[in-house]
């Protein structure tokens, strides 16, 4: 039997020990033990290791610790923890520091001081070893964020019963164009802008030329009473954003074009309005069986932040294939409806009552 242990450092990611990466697919194994697997990156794991295995049904032996992103590591993690609930079996195995304390007495004192000198609520204490997983600090939203901002209430296919604003972000390359429409609740804006606003539904259009998606877009567009709409007028989404303007003088359209600067901002807004539970999207069971509704669910759960000096960044991990068209839409839709632009008049009727 041929078990081969893997330690990759990030900064040495070409050599498997003695083994180049690029010739794993011709090389077999009957187990794989990688090491650090938290800070591997997903195609390494996925495309040039677990091949190994492929020939021998090999075993596949993931360790690692806590991090901020989610992972092919922590994927496995939730996987076989959800496994072990639905079908009694255990492949998962997860110890503290307080399990390993008991039994290695010069680790114990070792983490003692390790609490002194990082600090107990330091990151990397919380994440080495109490093995807590700090994904507000990499990703954009946690799942439980996401979970808490998910309402009881059914997609609306048509709804003109108040002034609505939407966001479309416009495809480039592999993504989709995604149009957002939600509705604002205009007596609650705050003393700094905010206002509550929920979405009411999405479009999402792959595929197709822009010609045709200008057609699509029209005739969702006309079943619902939106007022306002920003648009990705950013490369491929600049004509788009011109013919909305000309075809539509009774909407008010909004160009936005993506740098660095406005995308942080827009980022910023959309995140404030999340994490202030100002957004609600529908989460009925009969929403949660829509495609739309899983794309927007699993787009956000994979949607990555970090800070390029005073910039904030989302960004969606291309290796994890994942996509961030729902948010960047939804991100629109929320910028168009920002207090300066709220229209006089009186709401009533709509969802806020």
């Amino acid at each position: 039997m041929k078990i081969v242990s893997i330690k990759e450092c990030v900064n040495q990611p070409k050599k498997v020990y003695d083994i180049d990466v690029k010739d794993t697919h011709n090389f077999f194994a009957d187990g794989v033990l990688v090491h650090n697997c938290q800070e591997i990156s997903n195609s390494k794991l996925r495309k040039s290791i677990s091949p190994m295995l492929a020939a021998t049904l090999g075993t596949f032996v993931k360790i690692g610790t806590a991090f901020t992103k989610k992972n092919d590591f922590y994927d496995a993690c939730e996987r076989n923890k959800k496994r072990r609930i639905t079908e009694g079996i255990r492949n998962h195995f997860e110890y503290d520091y307080r399990v390993a304390g008991k039994y290695n007495p010069r680790y114990a004192k070792y983490v003692e001081k390790e609490k002194t000198r990082l600090g107990e609520d330091s990151d990397e204490f919380r994440m080495s070893y109490n093995l807590e997983w700090i994904l507000e600090r990499g990703m954009a939203v946690t799942p439980e964020l996401l979970e808490a901002i998910g309402a009881d209430y059914d997609i609306q296919a048509e709804y003109r019963g108040a002034p609505l604003c939407a966001g479309l972000d416009v495809a480039k390359e592999s993504d989709s164009t995604v149009l957002t429409i939600i509705e604002p609740d205009y007596s609650s804006v705050s003393h700094d802008g905010f206002l509550s606003k929920r979405i009411v539904d999405w479009l999402e259009i792959y595929g197709n030329d822009y010609e045709t998606q200008f057609y699509q877009i029209r005739d969702f567009l006309n079943h619902y009473s939106v007022e306002k709409l920003a648009v990705d007028s950013t490369g491929p989404g600049d004509p788009i954003a011109d013919r909305m303007i000309m075809n539509y003088p009774d909407i008010q359209i909004i160009p936005f074009k993506f740098s660095m600067q406005s995308k942080s901002d827009l980022y910023k807004y959309l995140l404030n309005d999340i994490s202030g539970k100002r957004i609600i999207y529908p989460n009925s069971k009969n929403a949660q069986r829509l495609l739309r509704h899983k794309k927007f669910v699993r787009q956000f759960l994979d949607w990555e932040k970090f800070y390029n000096g005073e910039y904030l960044c989302c960004d969606h991990p291309s290796e994890r294939d994942a996509h961030d068209d729902y948010p960047v839409s939804l991100a629109l839709a929320c910028w168009a409806c920002k207090e300066e632009g709220i229209p006089t008049m009186e709401v009533s009727g709509g969802f806020y009552g």
